[in-house]
């Protein structure tokens, strides 16, 4: 609406459904590409995910969808799903085999190594549900930021943001090191976790251990958040491939949910995909 109004005052008269007919048959001479996009993300030993509240403006009501994310080595893929439950995680990352860098969200740990866990895909009858099959890995920033809140209040998490501190400073060696070469990215990430972000590992969890944070605090949310994910936060270690956090979707998510604010939702499911 806002481009026609636009195009009415230089003289170009358009109308709404005029642009949107252009629109969709882009679509659906794009929608081919689109798929393969998803594949091709999919095939990737690592894929980062992540998901953002999405309007769907129907008449005379507003529904929450949710933009879904899938980064790769590959592209970026996002798909709109009408909620931010397992079923939607399923048809996103349909039988993935590979590692998942995500935040704390639930859904992607009970999705962990599904396939493993009932031994084959589900028969519904009429279809076969694929299960995803992979192995999680847990973002540092989301473990970082509680503690960082919790610092404005008092001293007590400055010892582990430190640390966390002196993980970043070793990929930013090794990334160094490499100069733009993955392989020798890899190589280095091996060698200087295992020489130095072992043990500063180590004295996390002796850090983490010790606390006794008041109930319902940043604090305590931060402590919390490193003993829950623990396991999935520390697998970075046994796998150069693994980054410390999940940055690249968020960079990535970044030009869709800017979009989202400049046109505030859409109407139609067909219109957002």
């Amino acid at each position: 609406e806002r481009q026609v109004k636009l195009m009415n005052r230089g003289g170009l008269k358009a109308t709404s459904q005029t642009l949107w007919d252009q629109l969709f048959a882009l679509y659906v001479v794009l929608l081919p590409s689109m798929l393969a996009v998803h594949d091709a993300v999919l095939v990737e030993p690592l894929v980062h995910a992540d998901e953002s509240p999405w309007r769907m403006m129907g008449k005379g009501r507003s529904k929450k969808w949710w933009l879904w994310t899938l980064v790769s080595a590959k592209g970026a893929y996002f798909d709109i799903q009408p909620s931010r439950g397992s079923a939607a995680a399923r048809a996103v990352f349909k039988g993935y085999a590979g590692t998942v860098m995500a935040d704390g969200y639930v859904v992607y740990s009970s999705l962990e190594g599904a396939l493993d866990k009932h031994g084959a895909p589900l028969d519904l009858g009429d279809k076969t549900l694929l299960l995803p099959n992979f192995v999680l890995a847990g973002c540092w920033m989301h473990a970082r930021r509680p503690l960082f809140k919790a610092e404005k209040n008092g001293p007590e998490t400055t010892p582990a943001l430190d640390l966390i501190g002196e993980l970043y400073a070793v990929e930013a060696e090794a990334k160094q090191l490499a100069a733009g070469d993955p392989d020798a990215l890899l190589v280095h990430r091996r060698r200087l976790r295992n020489e130095r972000s072992r043990g500063i590992i180590d004295q996390l969890g002796t850090w983490r251990d010790a606390q006794r944070p008041l109930p319902k605090t940043q604090y305590a949310k931060g402590v919390n958040f490193l003993k829950t994910y623990w396991t999935v936060l520390t697998r970075f270690l046994d796998d150069p491939r693994i980054p410390l956090d999940n940055g690249e979707a968020e960079r990535k998510i970044r030009g869709p949910v800017v979009g989202r604010k400049n046109y505030y939702g859409v109407r139609s499911e067909r219109g957002a995909r």
